[in-house]
């Protein structure tokens, strides 16, 4: 069962947004497949390995658990880490295809219980630069990065 946590009125939030010229569908099973994510988010996620628990994630936070649910219908892929002893921390995003064909991805990172502030900046910054990525990824168009 995965375990989760509620965050508080001063937990710190960072909201990054990119716009990839790449269709919804292209993008949404690109995120939605667990093992891409060292492939799109490097900064974070060096490597991904199966254990008795499931996903871990070598990452610039330490080695991490790592679980990832997806909804194609809705767009929704939640990706939640943590350690053996921290609640999974969730990671949201939502993909929305464009009226010009282009698709945006959101996310909304939550200051973990417990997270000191240079972790959740290193964290941000990490999922920041996996964002731009996606834009790289699929360079056809005009792209922009919000945080």
């Amino acid at each position: 069962m995965s375990r989760h946590y509620s965050p508080t009125s001063q937990a710190l939030v960072a909201p990054l947004h990119v716009t990839v010229a790449a269709s919804r569908d292209q993008v949404f099973g690109f995120l939605a497949d667990v093992e891409n994510l060292p492939r799109w988010a490097q900064a974070f996620c060096d490597r991904l390995e199966i254990s008795r628990r499931g996903w871990r994630a070598f990452t610039a936070c330490g080695d991490l658990f790592l679980e990832l649910e997806s909804d194609a219908h809705t767009g929704v892929i939640d990706i939640r880490v943590g350690d053996e002893a921290e609640p999974l921390a969730a990671i949201p995003l939502r993909i929305w295809a464009r009226p010009d064909g282009a698709t945006l991805v959101s996310c909304h990172l939550v200051q973990a219980p417990g997270q000191d502030v240079v972790t959740f900046e290193r964290q941000r910054d990490a999922l920041a630069s996996g964002l731009a990525s996606l834009a790289e990824r699929w360079p056809d168009a005009a792209r922009r990065l919000c945080a």
